[in-house]
Protein backbone atom coordinates (compact mmCIF):
# COMPACT_ATOMS: atom_id res chain seq x y z
CA UNK A 1 0.00 0.00 0.00
CA UNK A 2 1.51 3.34 -1.05
CA UNK A 3 1.84 5.88 1.74
CA UNK A 4 2.20 9.63 1.41
CA UNK A 5 5.37 11.19 2.76
CA UNK A 6 3.26 13.25 5.13
CA UNK A 7 2.09 10.07 6.84
CA UNK A 8 5.32 8.10 6.55
CA UNK A 9 7.32 10.92 8.16
CA UNK A 10 4.97 11.22 11.13
CA UNK A 11 5.50 9.86 14.63
CA UNK A 12 2.43 8.25 16.19
CA UNK A 13 1.76 7.47 19.84
CA UNK A 14 -0.59 4.62 20.76
CA UNK A 15 -1.75 4.75 24.37
CA UNK A 16 -4.43 3.31 26.61
CA UNK A 17 -4.82 0.75 29.42
CA UNK A 18 -2.47 -1.70 27.72
CA UNK A 19 -2.21 -4.52 30.25
CA UNK A 20 -0.70 -7.58 28.60
CA UNK A 21 -3.38 -10.13 27.76
CA UNK A 22 -6.19 -7.57 27.58
CA UNK A 23 -8.21 -6.79 24.46
CA UNK A 24 -6.81 -3.25 24.36
CA UNK A 25 -3.30 -4.66 24.47
CA UNK A 26 -4.02 -6.98 21.53
CA UNK A 27 -5.53 -4.15 19.50
CA UNK A 28 -2.62 -1.80 20.19
CA UNK A 29 -0.12 -4.54 19.43
CA UNK A 30 -1.65 -5.24 16.00
CA UNK A 31 -1.80 -1.57 15.01
CA UNK A 32 1.78 -1.01 16.19
CA UNK A 33 2.86 -3.96 14.06
CA UNK A 34 1.12 -2.57 10.98
CA UNK A 35 2.92 0.76 11.25
CA UNK A 36 6.35 -0.62 12.15
CA UNK A 37 6.16 -3.17 9.34
CA UNK A 38 5.76 -0.27 6.90
CA UNK A 39 8.56 1.86 8.31
CA UNK A 40 6.30 4.31 10.16
CA UNK A 41 7.60 5.57 13.49
CA UNK A 42 5.18 4.49 16.19
CA UNK A 43 5.48 4.36 19.98
CA UNK A 44 3.24 2.41 22.36
CA UNK A 45 2.83 3.39 26.02
CA UNK A 46 0.46 2.31 28.77
CA UNK A 47 -1.51 5.39 29.82
CA UNK A 48 -0.60 4.64 33.45
CA UNK A 49 3.05 5.37 32.55
CA UNK A 50 2.16 9.08 32.48
CA UNK A 51 2.02 10.44 36.02
CA UNK A 52 0.29 13.68 35.05
CA UNK A 53 -0.96 15.68 32.05
CA UNK A 54 2.28 17.68 32.09
CA UNK A 55 4.28 14.44 32.03
CA UNK A 56 2.28 13.38 28.98
CA UNK A 57 2.76 16.71 27.25
CA UNK A 58 6.51 16.63 27.92
CA UNK A 59 6.62 13.17 26.35
CA UNK A 60 4.74 14.44 23.29
CA UNK A 61 7.30 17.23 22.89
CA UNK A 62 10.45 15.23 23.62
CA UNK A 63 9.46 12.35 21.31
CA UNK A 64 8.20 14.73 18.61
CA UNK A 65 4.80 13.04 18.50
CA UNK A 66 2.59 14.25 15.63
CA UNK A 67 -0.67 12.54 16.61
CA UNK A 68 -2.12 10.16 19.17
CA UNK A 69 -4.28 7.05 18.85
CA UNK A 70 -5.94 6.44 22.23
CA UNK A 71 -7.76 3.28 23.28
CA UNK A 72 -10.49 3.74 25.90
CA UNK A 73 -11.83 7.29 26.16
CA UNK A 74 -12.49 7.20 29.91
CA UNK A 75 -9.17 5.77 31.06
CA UNK A 76 -7.29 8.19 28.79
CA UNK A 77 -9.32 11.17 29.98
CA UNK A 78 -6.55 12.81 32.02
CA UNK A 79 -3.92 12.85 29.30
CA UNK A 80 -6.32 13.70 26.48
CA UNK A 81 -7.93 16.62 28.29
CA UNK A 82 -5.32 19.11 27.05
CA UNK A 83 -3.60 16.98 24.43
CA UNK A 84 -1.32 19.30 22.41
CA UNK A 85 -1.58 17.29 19.18
CA UNK A 86 -4.56 15.88 17.22
CA UNK A 87 -5.86 12.55 18.47
CA UNK A 88 -8.31 9.80 17.57
CA UNK A 89 -10.12 7.66 20.13
CA UNK A 90 -10.81 3.96 19.76
CA UNK A 91 -13.79 2.98 21.91
CA UNK A 92 -12.84 -0.31 23.52
CA UNK A 93 -16.27 -1.24 24.85
CA UNK A 94 -16.32 -0.56 28.59
CA UNK A 95 -15.86 3.18 28.04
CA UNK A 96 -18.85 3.33 25.71
CA UNK A 97 -21.09 0.69 27.29
CA UNK A 98 -20.40 1.04 31.02
CA UNK A 99 -18.81 4.43 31.78
CA UNK A 100 -21.65 6.24 30.00
CA UNK A 101 -24.22 4.84 32.45
CA UNK A 102 -23.15 7.31 35.15
CA UNK A 103 -23.89 10.95 34.34
CA UNK A 104 -20.56 12.37 35.52
CA UNK A 105 -18.55 9.72 33.67
CA UNK A 106 -20.74 10.09 30.58
CA UNK A 107 -19.97 13.79 30.49
CA UNK A 108 -16.25 13.03 30.68
CA UNK A 109 -16.42 10.48 27.86
CA UNK A 110 -18.48 12.86 25.73
CA UNK A 111 -16.13 15.77 26.31
CA UNK A 112 -13.09 13.69 25.31
CA UNK A 113 -14.90 12.33 22.25
CA UNK A 114 -15.94 15.80 21.09
CA UNK A 115 -12.30 16.92 21.30
CA UNK A 116 -11.12 14.04 19.12
CA UNK A 117 -10.54 14.45 15.40
CA UNK A 118 -11.93 10.96 14.80
CA UNK A 119 -13.67 8.20 16.72
CA UNK A 120 -13.27 4.49 16.00
CA UNK A 121 -15.83 1.80 16.84
CA UNK A 122 -15.76 -1.91 16.08
CA UNK A 123 -19.35 -2.54 15.00
CA UNK A 124 -22.60 -0.97 13.80
CA UNK A 125 -24.04 -1.42 17.30
CA UNK A 126 -21.23 0.68 18.77
CA UNK A 127 -21.67 3.24 15.98
CA UNK A 128 -25.33 3.70 16.86
CA UNK A 129 -24.41 4.03 20.53
CA UNK A 130 -22.02 6.89 19.73
CA UNK A 131 -24.64 8.60 17.57
CA UNK A 132 -27.26 8.35 20.31
CA UNK A 133 -24.76 9.69 22.83
CA UNK A 134 -23.63 12.59 20.61
CA UNK A 135 -26.32 13.18 17.97
CA UNK A 136 -24.65 16.34 16.65
CA UNK A 137 -21.21 14.80 16.20
CA UNK A 138 -20.06 14.74 12.56
CA UNK A 139 -20.80 11.18 11.47
CA UNK A 140 -18.05 11.26 8.86
CA UNK A 141 -15.62 11.45 11.78
CA UNK A 142 -16.90 8.13 13.19
CA UNK A 143 -15.06 5.20 11.61
CA UNK A 144 -16.25 1.61 11.94
CA UNK A 145 -13.23 -0.72 11.85
CA UNK A 146 -13.99 -4.33 12.90
CA UNK A 147 -11.33 -6.02 15.00
CA UNK A 148 -8.93 -8.28 13.13
CA UNK A 149 -7.40 -11.42 14.56
CA UNK A 150 -4.23 -13.45 14.12
CA UNK A 151 -3.44 -16.45 16.29
CA UNK A 152 -0.12 -18.18 16.86
CA UNK A 153 -0.39 -21.04 19.36
CA UNK A 154 2.85 -22.18 20.99
CA UNK A 155 3.29 -25.71 22.33
CA UNK A 156 2.23 -25.74 25.96
CA UNK A 157 1.43 -28.93 27.84
CA UNK A 158 -1.14 -27.31 30.10
CA UNK A 159 -2.91 -30.63 30.68
CA UNK A 160 0.16 -31.98 32.44
CA UNK A 161 1.08 -28.77 34.23
CA UNK A 162 -2.41 -28.32 35.68
CA UNK A 163 -3.20 -32.05 36.07
CA UNK A 164 -6.12 -32.13 33.68
CA UNK A 165 -6.95 -35.34 31.85
CA UNK A 166 -6.05 -35.37 28.15
CA UNK A 167 -9.56 -36.54 27.22
CA UNK A 168 -11.34 -33.88 29.30
CA UNK A 169 -14.10 -31.88 27.61
CA UNK A 170 -12.81 -28.38 28.23
CA UNK A 171 -14.86 -25.19 28.21
CA UNK A 172 -12.49 -22.22 28.39
CA UNK A 173 -13.22 -18.67 29.50
CA UNK A 174 -10.50 -16.12 28.68
CA UNK A 175 -11.01 -12.99 30.78
CA UNK A 176 -9.28 -10.74 33.26
CA UNK A 177 -10.69 -11.01 36.76
CA UNK A 178 -12.92 -7.95 37.05
CA UNK A 179 -16.67 -7.41 37.40
CA UNK A 180 -17.37 -6.42 33.78
CA UNK A 181 -16.09 -9.83 32.60
CA UNK A 182 -18.28 -11.58 35.22
CA UNK A 183 -16.19 -14.77 35.39
CA UNK A 184 -18.29 -16.09 38.30
CA UNK A 185 -21.54 -15.94 36.28
CA UNK A 186 -21.35 -19.62 35.27
CA UNK A 187 -19.22 -21.09 38.05
CA UNK A 188 -21.99 -22.29 40.36
CA UNK A 189 -24.17 -23.80 37.62
CA UNK A 190 -21.17 -25.50 35.99
CA UNK A 191 -20.04 -26.93 39.31
CA UNK A 192 -23.52 -28.31 40.03
CA UNK A 193 -23.63 -29.73 36.50
CA UNK A 194 -20.21 -31.31 36.96
CA UNK A 195 -21.39 -33.15 40.10
CA UNK A 196 -23.64 -35.18 37.83
CA UNK A 197 -21.56 -38.35 37.25
CA UNK A 198 -22.10 -38.20 33.49
CA UNK A 199 -20.46 -34.75 33.31
CA UNK A 200 -17.27 -35.31 35.30
CA UNK A 201 -15.20 -35.41 32.12
CA UNK A 202 -16.03 -31.73 31.65
CA UNK A 203 -13.82 -28.94 32.96
CA UNK A 204 -14.43 -25.21 33.12
CA UNK A 205 -11.09 -23.41 32.68
CA UNK A 206 -10.66 -19.71 33.38
CA UNK A 207 -7.59 -17.96 31.99
CA UNK A 208 -6.62 -14.36 32.68
CA UNK A 209 -4.83 -11.88 34.95
CA UNK A 210 -6.12 -10.42 38.22
CA UNK A 211 -7.20 -6.89 37.34
CA UNK A 212 -9.26 -6.11 40.45
CA UNK A 213 -7.81 -7.28 43.77
CA UNK A 214 -11.03 -7.20 45.76
CA UNK A 215 -12.94 -9.03 43.07
CA UNK A 216 -10.07 -11.50 42.53
CA UNK A 217 -10.11 -12.44 46.23
CA UNK A 218 -13.84 -13.18 46.05
CA UNK A 219 -13.32 -15.12 42.81
CA UNK A 220 -10.58 -17.34 44.23
CA UNK A 221 -12.52 -18.02 47.42
CA UNK A 222 -15.56 -19.06 45.36
CA UNK A 223 -13.45 -21.39 43.24
CA UNK A 224 -12.15 -23.19 46.33
CA UNK A 225 -15.71 -24.38 46.93
CA UNK A 226 -16.45 -25.19 43.27
CA UNK A 227 -15.91 -28.58 41.66
CA UNK A 228 -14.98 -28.94 37.99
CA UNK A 229 -13.72 -25.36 37.70
CA UNK A 230 -10.02 -24.46 37.39
CA UNK A 231 -8.21 -21.13 37.26
CA UNK A 232 -4.98 -21.21 35.24
CA UNK A 233 -4.01 -17.61 35.95
CA UNK A 234 -2.44 -15.32 33.34
CA UNK A 235 -0.72 -16.92 30.36
CA UNK A 236 1.27 -15.54 27.46
CA UNK A 237 -0.71 -14.87 24.30
CA UNK A 238 0.73 -17.91 22.45
CA UNK A 239 -0.02 -20.12 25.46
CA UNK A 240 -3.55 -18.76 25.66
CA UNK A 241 -4.05 -19.50 21.97
CA UNK A 242 -2.86 -23.07 22.57
CA UNK A 243 -5.32 -23.56 25.41
CA UNK A 244 -8.16 -22.21 23.24
CA UNK A 245 -7.12 -24.46 20.34
CA UNK A 246 -7.19 -27.52 22.64
CA UNK A 247 -10.59 -26.66 24.11
CA UNK A 248 -13.97 -28.11 23.25
CA UNK A 249 -15.53 -24.62 23.31
CA UNK A 250 -14.65 -21.01 24.09
CA UNK A 251 -16.96 -19.36 26.63
CA UNK A 252 -17.76 -15.68 27.13
CA UNK A 253 -19.72 -14.46 30.17
CA UNK A 254 -19.10 -10.71 30.02
CA UNK A 255 -21.62 -8.09 31.08
CA UNK A 256 -20.22 -5.80 28.38
CA UNK A 257 -17.97 -6.16 25.34
CA UNK A 258 -16.82 -3.98 22.48
CA UNK A 259 -15.69 -6.82 20.24
CA UNK A 260 -14.24 -9.80 22.09
CA UNK A 261 -10.75 -10.71 20.89
CA UNK A 262 -11.03 -14.16 22.48
CA UNK A 263 -14.20 -14.96 20.50
CA UNK A 264 -12.52 -13.98 17.24
CA UNK A 265 -9.42 -16.01 18.16
CA UNK A 266 -11.55 -19.07 18.85
CA UNK A 267 -13.30 -18.72 15.50
CA UNK A 268 -9.98 -18.55 13.67
CA UNK A 269 -8.67 -21.56 15.61
CA UNK A 270 -11.74 -23.60 14.72
CA UNK A 271 -13.22 -23.73 18.23
CA UNK A 272 -16.98 -23.28 18.76
CA UNK A 273 -18.11 -20.26 20.80
CA UNK A 274 -20.77 -20.12 23.51
CA UNK A 275 -21.24 -16.46 24.39
CA UNK A 276 -23.45 -14.43 26.67
CA UNK A 277 -26.16 -12.66 24.70
CA UNK A 278 -25.08 -9.03 24.97
CA UNK A 279 -24.93 -6.50 22.09
CA UNK A 280 -21.15 -6.69 21.62
CA UNK A 281 -21.21 -10.48 21.35
CA UNK A 282 -24.36 -10.57 19.22
CA UNK A 283 -22.60 -8.30 16.71
CA UNK A 284 -20.17 -11.14 15.84
CA UNK A 285 -22.00 -14.29 16.95
CA UNK A 286 -25.11 -15.30 15.04
CA UNK A 287 -26.98 -17.87 17.15
CA UNK A 288 -26.61 -21.41 15.76
CA UNK A 289 -24.76 -20.01 12.73
CA UNK A 290 -21.36 -18.79 13.91
CA UNK A 291 -21.77 -19.67 17.58
CA UNK A 292 -24.25 -20.15 20.39
CA UNK A 293 -25.77 -17.40 22.56
CA UNK A 294 -27.27 -17.71 26.04
CA UNK A 295 -28.91 -15.34 28.53
CA UNK A 296 -28.85 -17.25 31.81
CA UNK A 297 -26.61 -19.98 33.29
CA UNK A 298 -29.32 -22.58 32.69
CA UNK A 299 -29.33 -21.70 28.98
CA UNK A 300 -25.55 -22.00 28.91
CA UNK A 301 -25.82 -25.60 30.13
CA UNK A 302 -28.45 -26.31 27.47
CA UNK A 303 -26.10 -24.92 24.77
CA UNK A 304 -23.16 -26.92 26.15
CA UNK A 305 -25.15 -30.14 26.09
CA UNK A 306 -26.45 -29.39 22.60
CA UNK A 307 -22.90 -28.88 21.35
CA UNK A 308 -21.75 -32.13 22.97
CA UNK A 309 -24.54 -34.11 21.33
CA UNK A 310 -24.80 -32.52 17.87
CA UNK A 311 -21.64 -33.10 15.82
CA UNK A 312 -23.18 -31.61 12.67
CA UNK A 313 -23.94 -28.36 14.49
CA UNK A 314 -20.42 -28.27 15.90
CA UNK A 315 -18.87 -28.68 12.45
CA UNK A 316 -21.20 -26.04 10.98
CA UNK A 317 -20.31 -23.50 13.70
CA UNK A 318 -16.60 -24.07 13.14
CA UNK A 319 -16.83 -23.67 9.36
CA UNK A 320 -19.04 -20.59 9.53
CA UNK A 321 -16.86 -18.99 12.20
CA UNK A 322 -13.71 -19.44 10.15
CA UNK A 323 -15.43 -18.07 7.07
CA UNK A 324 -16.55 -14.98 8.99
CA UNK A 325 -12.99 -14.30 10.17
CA UNK A 326 -11.67 -14.45 6.60
CA UNK A 327 -14.41 -12.21 5.24
CA UNK A 328 -14.76 -9.58 8.00
CA UNK A 329 -11.78 -9.70 10.35
CA UNK A 330 -8.64 -9.95 8.24
CA UNK A 331 -5.40 -8.20 9.15
CA UNK A 332 -5.14 -6.71 5.67
CA UNK A 333 -8.53 -4.98 5.88
CA UNK A 334 -7.91 -3.63 9.37
CA UNK A 335 -4.42 -2.45 8.39
CA UNK A 336 -5.67 -0.52 5.37
CA UNK A 337 -8.40 1.17 7.41
CA UNK A 338 -5.99 2.33 10.12
CA UNK A 339 -3.58 3.54 7.45
CA UNK A 340 -6.40 5.61 5.95
CA UNK A 341 -7.36 6.95 9.37
CA UNK A 342 -3.86 7.93 10.44
CA UNK A 343 -3.04 9.40 7.04
CA UNK A 344 -6.09 11.64 7.44
CA UNK A 345 -5.26 12.50 11.07
CA UNK A 346 -1.59 13.26 10.36
CA UNK A 347 -2.28 15.19 7.16
CA UNK A 348 -4.89 17.30 8.97
CA UNK A 349 -2.27 18.04 11.61
CA UNK A 350 0.27 19.02 8.94
CA UNK A 351 -2.28 21.27 7.24
CA UNK A 352 -3.12 22.95 10.54
CA UNK A 353 0.58 23.48 11.27
CA UNK A 354 1.14 25.01 7.83
CA UNK A 355 -1.87 27.28 8.24
CA UNK A 356 -0.60 28.31 11.67
CA UNK A 357 2.83 29.10 10.23
CA UNK A 358 1.24 31.06 7.39
CA UNK A 359 -0.93 33.05 9.82
CA UNK A 360 2.09 33.75 12.00
CA UNK A 361 4.09 34.81 8.95
CA UNK A 362 1.31 37.13 7.78
CA UNK A 363 1.01 38.64 11.24
CA UNK A 364 4.75 39.25 11.39
CA UNK A 365 4.66 40.78 7.91
CA UNK A 366 1.76 43.04 8.83
CA UNK A 367 3.54 44.04 12.02
CA UNK A 368 6.71 44.94 10.16
CA UNK A 369 4.82 46.82 7.46
CA UNK A 370 2.78 48.60 10.12
CA UNK A 371 5.94 49.62 11.89
CA UNK A 372 7.47 50.86 8.63
CA UNK A 373 4.41 52.98 7.83
CA UNK A 374 4.44 54.40 11.33
CA UNK A 375 8.05 55.54 10.94
CA UNK A 376 7.33 57.08 7.57
CA UNK A 377 4.29 58.83 8.97
CA UNK A 378 6.43 60.10 11.80
CA UNK A 379 8.92 61.48 9.29
CA UNK A 380 6.10 63.16 7.40
CA UNK A 381 4.90 64.67 10.63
Amino acid sequence: MALSLDFADSCILITGPLTEGSGNYSTARRILHYFEQNGIQCISRNVSDFESPSDFQEFITSERIDCVLALHAFKCRTVLKDCPVPFAVIFGGTDLNENTKVKADREVVTKIALSAKFLVVFSDIMYEKVVSLMPHFDRQRIWTIPQAVKTYPAYYDWHKEHRIEDDAIVFTLVAGLRPVKDPLFLVRCFSDWWKNNSNQKTVFLIVGPKHDKGFSDIFLETLRRSLGVRYLGPLSIPQTHQVIADSFALVNSSVSEGMSTAILEAMELGVPVIARNIPGNASIVAHKETGLLYNEPKEFLEMAELLMKDDDLRISLIENGRRQIKERHSWETEKCRYFELMKKLCSDNLLENRQSVERSSMQNKDSKEGGHVESINGCHR
